[in-house]
C-alpha cells in the first residue's frame, strides 16, 4: 500500500507515544537530501527512506493560541531563521512492504540539521485548547482507522512506529546527509539521536516560557489599573 500527499494527516504524537531505500530525482542546488534507515530492535534494516529541504529557505514565524495573529495577544513563542529549521518539502519511506511517499510541506514538520552530519526532526503541534508547542516527533496517515507511521525521539535515542490492519513494525531510524553528487556522507551522526537538537528545542521552550510569563504579568498590571 502507498500512501500519497493526499492521504497523509499530520499530528503530534506525544499522546500515542504515551500510550503506546530512497529514490533519487531531479533537483536544484538548493535541495538536500537525507537517507533514511529503518531498524528493527536486533539492528536488522528493515526499511529506508529519504526526506528533503531547500536549505536556502530557514523557517521563520510567531506562533499564537489558536493560530490567530490578529487576536491582540503577543505570540508563544517565535521561531526564527538562525533557530536553523527547515520545513521538509519531500518525504519517502517504505518500511516492510509499506510505502509512505509524499511531495510538499505538511503543516510544520522540520528537520534542524547540525554541523552538516547530524540533525533532529521537529514539529508545532496545537492542544484542543488552541495552545502551541514544540514537538520531536512525527507522525504520518490515521493512528485511529490506520495505517500509520511515527517517527520520534527520547532520551538521546530515535524511535519508529508503523501500524496497519495487517501488522506493525516497531524500532529506530538513522540519517546520513547526502554529498552534493548523492552519495552518502562518509563520516560520523549517522545514528541520529537528536542530542543538538533537544537542546535548541528546549531553548525554544525556554523562550516560550518567558514569554507567556511576560504576557500573564502584562495581563495582571492591565487589570489592576482597570480596578
Amino acid at each position: 500500500m502507498t500512501i500519497s500527499c493526499k492521504t497523509i494527516a499530520v499530528a503530534s504524537t506525544s499522546a500515542l507515544v504515551g500510550l503506546l531505500a530512497g529514490f533519487p530525482r531531479a533537483v536544484d542546488a538548493a535541495t538536500v537530501f537525507w537517507d533514511l534507515e529503518f531498524l528493527d530492535d536486533s539492528e536488522n534494516e528493515i526499511g529506508t527512506g529519504w526526506l528533503s529541504y531547500d536549505d536556502t529557505a530557514p523557517f521563520e514565524r510567531d506562533f499564537y493560541v489558536g493560530d490567530d495573529p490578529t487576536s491582540g495577544e503577543p505570540p508563544i513563542f517565535s521561531i526564527d531563521k538562525s533557530d536553523n529549521w527547515f520545513l521538509i518539502d519531500g518525504f519517502y519511506a517504505e518500511i516492510q512492504g509499506q510505502t509512505w511517499d509524499f511531495s510538499g510541506s505538511i503543516d510544520y514538520l522540520s528537520w534542524i540539521p547540525q554541523n552538516d552530519r547530524t540533525g533532529t526532526l521537529a514539529n508545532v503541534a496545537f492542544s484542543r485548547f488552541g495552545e502551541p508547542s514544540i514537538q520531536q516527533d512525527w507522525l504520518f496517515g490515521d493512528p485511529i482507522d490506520l495505517p500509520f507511521l511515527t517517527l520520534w525521539t527520547s532520551e538521546n535515542e530515535t524511535f519508529f512506529l508503523q501500524a496497519s490492519t495487517d501488522n506493525s513494525a516497531y524500532g529506530s531510524w538513522t540519517a546520513t546527509r547526502r554529498d552534493n553528487d548523492g552519495k552518502e556522507v562518509p563520516e560520523g551522526g549517522t545514528v541520529l539521536a537528536g542530542l543538538m537538537g533537544m537542546g535548541a528545542i528546549s531553548r525554544f521552550k525556554q523562550r516560550a516560557i518567558l514569554q507567556r510569563s511576560r504576557f500573564a504579568i502584562a495581563r495582571r498590571s492591565d487589570q489592576e489599573k482597570q480596578i
